[in-house]
């Protein structure tokens, strides 16, 4: 019988992970700010900026 391990992922792969999702989160804030004015607008900046603040959080740590 063959036993898998799982080895889950070293802190370099977490931390450049994180810095690859915050550069997507930036391009996707540009592309949403190049958008005309509304209040989904708003609220999407608005989730955008709180999730890149997570990332930076992490990436801090």
């Amino acid at each position: 019988m063959e036993v898998l391990q799982d080895m889950g992922m070293t802190n370099e792969q977490w931390y450049a992970d994180l810095r690859n999702q915050l550069e997507d989160w930036e391009d996707v804030r540009e592309l949403v700010q190049q958008t005309p004015d509304s209040p989904e607008k708003e609220l999407a900046l608005k989730k955008i900026d709180r999730t890149m603040k997570r990332l930076r959080e992490n990436l801090e740590k």
